[in-house]
């Protein structure tokens, strides 16, 4: 029998429901799937084609969108059983030969099934789980955001240009790998005026070349970073908050990430900007002030080796972006 409870939260008419599962997993998977009313967006490392393409099938002949991330590898692409109808498949190849690992499943933009459980042959033979979560739009909303990502991921994995570390070390060129990082300034003066920074940050050594630098006036505004809405904690966090909250965050990321791109003859990997990391603890227990880089954009193909806050390095190139943006 599965675990199961519910409860209200964010005020909303509808109950979180949250179940858990531990025999007959794919089976509960199925009876899921053939819940679905309008979308599913799966994202599994492995596949039972020969079980799960006929149920695609029969879901998008009832017009449900299906979508499909899974790790592109010798498994998948062995076993392979393509879907007759019009399910959109995204293979996945990670950087350096990691595995895209992620077990979860998207119902309807309303519904998470994740757990340790693969959808694969073998997986019923081993003590697994699987949770089933539906009406936390909070949650959903993350996976949501991981899901584009992969997507995004996905199409822009064969473009990406991998540069070499710009920086002289030991006197030589240092040829390892590194990113470009732009610094998003603050904004200060009557014509709020921002400096924009790149920089070449190696992944191997600690040390950073400045590529460029301009002034902007205005650019939070044009950005809209300027004047963010205060969450009202009176909401009700439904559906199509959750959706329009998600769709105007990737907007407002790409009109960011395209500003930097359009403005600069170099690639750009991560966006980031100077932010004070200990404000309440320097606000009540009169902590010294601790800075650090906030990253809020990185290329996929970066994700897992750019950090999401860089620190301060006390006297390295990365003190020198901090004293300059403070």
């Amino acid at each position: 029998m599965p675990s199961k409870f519910s409860y209200i939260s964010d005020k909303s008419m509808r109950a979180i429901t949250t179940n858990a599962y531990f025999e007959d997993i794919g089976f509960q998977i199925q009876q899921e799937l053939m819940k679905a009313k309008e979308s599913v967006k799966i994202c599994v490392a492995w596949i039972r084609w020969q079980k799960y393409a006929p149920i695609f099938d029969q879901l998008t002949r009832r017009g449900i969108s299906v979508e499909v991330i899974y790790n592109d590898d010798y498994l998948n692409r062995r076993y392979f059983q393509a879907p007759l109808h019009s399910t959109t498949l995204y293979p996945v190849r990670a950087r350096h030969g990691a595995l895209m690992h992620n077990k979860f499943c998207i119902i309807d933009d309303s519904k998470i099934i994740t757990g340790s459980f693969n959808w694969s042959r073998n997986a019923g033979r081993h003590f697994e789980n699987l949770v089933v979560i539906e009406h936390d739009f909070r949650l959903v909303k993350s996976f949501l955001t991981e899901f584009q990502d992969l997507k995004n991921y996905f199409s822009e994995f064969a473009q990406n240009n991998k540069i070499q570390c710009l920086s002289n070390y030991d006197y030589n060129q240092c040829r390892a790998s590194s990113y470009n990082l732009g610094i998003l300034g603050h904004e200060s003066g009557k014509y709020d005026d921002s400096l924009i920074e790149i920089w070449n940050i190696c992944l191997t050594h600690d040390h950073g070349t400045l590529l460029g630098e301009h002034h902007e006036n205005h650019l939070h505004s044009y950005l809209g970073l300027k004047y963010e809405s205060d969450y009202d904690q009176d909401i009700i966090y439904d559906k199509q908050t959750m959706l329009s909250e998600v769709t105007q965050e990737f907007e407002k990321t790409a009109q960011i990430k395209n500003h930097f791109i359009s403005r600069s003859k170099h690639p750009i990997h991560a966006i980031g900007s100077v932010s004070l990391l200990n404000a309440n603890e320097h606000l009540e227990w009169d902590e010294q002030q601790e800075f650090g880089i906030n990253i809020f954009w990185r290329d996929m193909y970066y994700r897992k080796v750019i950090p999401d806050i860089i620190y301060d390095d006390d006297y390295g190139f990365i003190n020198s972006i901090i004293r300059n943006h403070r």
